[in-house]
């Protein structure tokens, strides 16, 4: 049996997960012309259903920087020893600081 049977979803179901990565807050009349599933309702239905199951866990804004007031946009390299609680003891600090949007963890070595 294929992956998308496994898993328990249809192509519709496949459609509009890549409409809601691409773009998350699309009307669910403008995601249906999209997949040809016309209905909005099914549409709510089927948002729901991937929610609940979890397998999408938030949607998430991307700012436009400029238009929000953030002039310097800037990205800083931190090294620091991996070890126990890692991720709670500096990505998580980092992460909750005003002004971060992003935290991402980069092992190896650097170019």
């Amino acid at each position: 049996m294929g992956r998308k049977g496994e898993i328990g979803l249809d192509e519709f179901d496949f459609r509009l997960l890549k409409e809601l990565v691409n773009n998350a807050s699309q009307t669910n009349l403008m995601i249906g012309r999209k997949i040809g599933l016309f209905s909005p309702s099914a549409i709510s239905k089927r948002k729901k259903a991937i929610f609940k199951r979890g397998l999408i866990s938030g949607v998430k804004a991307h700012l436009v920087p400029d238009k929000c007031g953030l002039d310097y946009p800037v990205a800083i390299l931190i090294r620091a020893k991996f070890g126990p609680d890692y991720i709670e003891n500096l990505g998580i600090k980092l992460k909750n600081l005003p002004g971060v949007l992003g935290v991402y963890n980069i092992s190896g070595d650097i170019d």
